[in-house]
Formats: C-alpha cells, sequence, structure tokens
C-alpha cells in the first residue's frame, strides 16, 4: 500500500504523486462520491479501480454506474472487525487478479517476477484467436502482429484479398513477426507462436477432431459477397471453441463477420474491436459494436496488449 486519501481531492494528489498500480476506491467520500471521482480519474489516468461497496439501497443503480464509469471490481466493505479480515484476503485477491490489466494498458510493471507471471499466464493460455479484418487490414495486422511474442496462442485470420495475394501477405508477416505466419493449408493444425492467414478464394472455419484443433478450408459460396468471409470463421469459433477464444474486427468495410463476432460474444468469448479513430473504413468494426458484439473498442496500436491481456486472464 503506497498511500492512502481522505477524499477525491487528496486522492487525485497523491494520485500524481504516487502513480500507484492499483486503487480501491469508496462509493461514498467526502466532497465527491466515489462513482464522480472515478468518471473524472479513469480518462486521465487509467487504472484498475476496485470500488469498496457499502450497505445503500442504491447500490445496484451505484454499481452500474461505476462500471459504466470504468470500475473493474467490487468488494463489500466490513461490517464489523470480524469481517475485516475478510474484506482484505478478498480485495488483496482481486488486486492479483487485476493487476495484469496495467501491463494490457502497454505500460508493463517495473517488477520483474510480476512479468514473468504475466508472461506465463499467456504462454499457458488455452485460447484461440480470431481475427477479421478487409480494407486497411494490411496495415493493421502489419501493426498488430509484430507486437505479439512467439509464446501468444494460435492466430487465424480472414483479410478480404484475392488469391494468389495471401501467400505472398503472409510471407511478408513472417519476416516481420516473432509468430510463425503461413498461408493455412487445409486441416493444419492451430498451434501457438503461429498465424494461419485464409487463402484468397477459400473459406476458413475451425473445427476439433480427437481434441486437436486444425482449419477446414473450402470452396462454398460467398458470405456477405465476401470469399474468405470473416462470418465464416466467426461462427465456425464460436460453435466449436466458445469462451476459449479471443474475437478481433479490425478495420474493414461492410458487415461480414459482425453477427459471427456477436455469436462468439453470446458464448464467452472476449472481444476486441479496433476504434474509429484508428480505422481506415470504420464498417465492419462498427456493424458489430452496433450490434453489441464488442467488449472494448481500441486504438491500433493498443489492439496487441489487449489480446494479450485477454489470454493473461
Amino acid at each position: 500500500v503506497v498511500g492512502t486519501a481522505a477524499n477525491a481531492f487528496e486522492a487525485r494528489d497523491k494520485i500524481v504523486k504516487l502513480k500507484p498500480d492499483v486503487m480501491t476506491l469508496a462509493f461514498q467520500m467526502e466532497l465527491m462520491t466515489g462513482v464522480e471521482f472515478l468518471k473524472k480519474l479513469i480518462p486521465q489516468y487509467p487504472m484498475p479501480v476496485i470500488m469498496v461497496a457499502e450497505n445503500d439501497t442504491r447500490l445496484p443503480n451505484l454499481k452500474s454506474e461505476a462500471i459504466r464509469a470504468g470500475a473493474m471490481d467490487f468488494i463489500d466493505k466490513a461490517t464489523d472487525s470480524a469481517g475485516l479480515p475478510v474484506m482484505l484476503n478478498g480485495i488483496e485477491a482481486l488486486i492479483k487478479a487485476r493487476f495484469f490489466a496495467k501491463i494490457a494498458m502497454n505500460e508493463e510493471p517495473e517488477n520483474p517476477n510480476v512479468l514473468k507471471a504475466y508472461q506465463d499466464k499467456v504462454s499457458r493460455s488455452p485460447r484461440i484467436i480470431a481475427i477479421g479484418s478487409s480494407t486497411g487490414g494490411p496495415e493493421a495486422l502489419s501493426s498488430v502482429l509484430p507486437k505479439l511474442p512467439a509464446y501468444t496462442p494460435g492466430i487465424v485470420v480472414v483479410q478480404h484479398m484475392p488469391e494468389g495475394f495471401t501467400q505472398s501477405f503472409a510471407q511478408r508477416l513472417d519476416n516481420e513477426c516473432a509468430l510463425r505466419v503461413k498461408e493455412a493449408i487445409n486441416g493444419d493444425i492451430i498451434s501457438r507462436g503461429q498465424v494461419l492467414i485464409a487463402p484468397g478464394n477459400k473459406h476458413m472455419s475451425i473445427l476439433v477432431m480427437d481434441g486437436t484443433k486444425r482449419v477446414h478450408l473450402s470452396s462454398a459460396p460467398p458470405v456477405f459477397d465476401q470469399r474468405p468471409s470473416v462470418e465464416v470463421l466467426m461462427q465456425s469459433v464460436a460453435k466449436n471453441i466458445g469462451k476459449l477464444a479471443v474475437g478481433v474486427m479490425l478495420t474493414g468495410m461492410g458487415k461480414d463477420g459482425a453477427t459471427g463476432l456477436k455469436a462468439m460474444k453470446d458464448r464467452g468469448a472476449t472481444t476486441i474491436g479496433q476504434d474509429e479513430a484508428s480505422s481506415v473504413v470504420y464498417g465492419m468494426a462498427k456493424e458489430a459494436h452496433d450490434l453489441g458484439a464488442i467488449d472494448r473498442l481500441e486504438p491500433l496500436d493498443k489492439i496487441a496488449s489487449a489480446i494479450l491481456k485477454a489470454c493473461a486472464n
């Protein structure tokens, strides 16, 4: 614990001075409520915040408001000395769980043991990452994939691209990345440290055979006028991988993949979208966001860290 504060103004000054990794915040404070302070804090000093909840009839509404303002979790305030150890143990557990969010904000902790623990979580993650992109996608992928370490879980990509172009595109990315990048071949196994890119003019879907995750290529009719189609990939991931998946929608025109990403989210997958400001065309991600398919919109330069955070969790 690096500091405490009795009110929002004291807290603001100490945050600037002490630069904490995580903050606990009471709903009820002097001069300004915890939610009011949270709304002012997060845009300027993004950090994991755990709200301490007191017995209050307004609590359900306050919690909803706090979540919208950026709170990451809640703990009930102890009402007597007997409940204090339970509360403190709960806060400790939440802080350990939420501390990795700081890394996902591109602020890796200085403690090498903490960083190693984070890397271990990513390298042991059973997740699969599915990425869809179209107009502006080659540049976006060239920004995201080189930032991912070699121990990243297996990645499958559908980029709208004509037949004959995806192989050279994959080779170029392979030269830029710590990950191995290749154009997918029917039956390829999805493995850690590898990116499989759907060939032009072939749909790519995910199948699980005898516990092994593989890609399946087909010449079925176009979906949303596209082959390969992001929708085909995302629907197969939703069906066969479910909550052990991360779905990412990058820049692109149209709505290919929006309902597929929603299906992934409905099955418990973590979903990420590229925000409007950093998109060449804010189309596919916008359609997905409007459907409620995206957990969080991120600028292009933070997509990679958002993927790693999802894997660490």
